[in-house]
């Protein structure tokens, strides 16, 4: 005797489309309600950035910073609108996680502090600085700044990282979308959809394992004989054309360069302080005739766990408080100096 189907496998087609449907709104509900806001999503134009007037607390080693956006997407005292063109004179600061002052608030960041000490000169100061930016997105986001969000600038400070060297190789193949719809998927999908973030989380994880057993030399560029003729000379020549075509696009729109280096933990533990990451850009702000600041001196002075134990957070080769204020000591010093001998 033939067993007698019942409605749903008589109709799977549309069982399994409700099925998915009742899924996917299901998905949307719970993720809009319990997924918060994400500080940092991808950007077609300079790969990834922060979110705009955000506002919120940020987790880094077990702890938490709040953390504020204005509405380009820097990290700012307050969330505010910032305006293209300003009556002020108006200071620009881009670099990597050190320049975004990762694991420190806004005003204790050195950007944070010279803000305030320039607002009172009636000088805007603004940050575009974002973990894991080097000189290809520096150019990118500059680009992106002036041609279509109309920013108007004077000054431009580039703070490179010593991580910039090997992150060129990995942008290497990176080329901004000409249309944006994947990432505004994507960028939906990370903000309403919890199975989309579960799934985004694979990859990350894998990443994680894979680096417990081959840690990359992020660092020891400078300072190994072999991973520099493997990772720092190709990465410095990559850098060396990004930043090439950063001045001439800064050049184009009148916006003075000034370009600015310092030490990890391991240079300041190994004395590194003629490193090829020094000696390179110095030797390149002079050919060019941009402003250089070499931070390397005032790390390496010969007490390294003093130095590392004070101006750097606990456990991290980031700054902390009292690392921004030097790096923002010396950045007052260096423009004070410049400005009066323009007098």
């Amino acid at each position: 005797m033939t067993k007698q189907k019942n409605r749903f496998e008589n109709n799977s087609k549309k069982t399994v489309v409700i099925f998915v449907s009742i899924l996917i709104i299901s998905d949307f509900l719970i993720g809009t309600i319990s997924i918060r806001p994400s500080y940092r999503l991808q950007n077609c134009y300079f790969h990834h950035g922060l979110t705009g007037n955000f506002k919120g607390k940020i987790k880094w080693f077990g702890s938490k910073y709040s953390v504020y956006t204005n509405s380009l997407g820097f990290r700012d005292s307050v969330n505010r609108k910032v305006w293209p063109v300003s009556n002020k004179y108006r200071i620009l600061f881009i670099g990597d996680s050190f320049a975004e002052g990762i694991g420190v608030i806004y005003d204790k960041t050195f950007v944070g502090i010279i803000d305030k000490v320039l607002h009172k000169q009636n000088i805007e100061v603004l940050n575009a600085s974002v973990v894991g930016y080097s000189p290809k997105l520096y150019y990118l986001k500059i680009k992106y700044l002036i041609e279509k969000e109309g920013l108007k600038f004077n000054e431009l400070y580039v703070y490179i990282d010593i991580s910039d060297i090997p992150d060129e190789i990995g942008y290497e193949n990176y080329r901004p979308q000409k249309r944006c719809i994947l990432t505004k998927i994507n960028n939906l999908l990370r903000g309403h959809s919890v199975i989309y973030n579960m799934m985004s989380y694979v990859p990350i994880l894998y990443r994680n394992v894979i680096s417990k057993f081959h840690k990359p030399q992020i660092d020891s560029w400078t300072q190994d004989e072999i991973v520099f003729n493997k990772r720092g000379k190709k990465g410095l020549l990559l850098a060396k054309n990004n930043m090439d075509m950063l001045l001439g696009l800064c050049k184009k729109y009148g916006i003075k360069v000034t370009l600015a280096v310092y030490p990890w933990p391991s240079q300041i533990k190994n004395n590194d302080i003629n490193s090829p990451q020094v000696l390179f850009w110095e030797d390149y702000c002079r050919k060019k005739g941009i402003g250089f600041i070499n931070y390397f001196p005032d790390f390496i002075n010969g007490l390294p766990d003093e130095t590392i134990n004070k101006y750097f957070l606990k456990d991290d080769f980031h700054w902390n408080g009292e690392g921004h204020r030097i790096i923002a000591q010396k950045w007052l010093e260096f423009y004070g100096q410049r400005n009066a001998l323009n007098m």
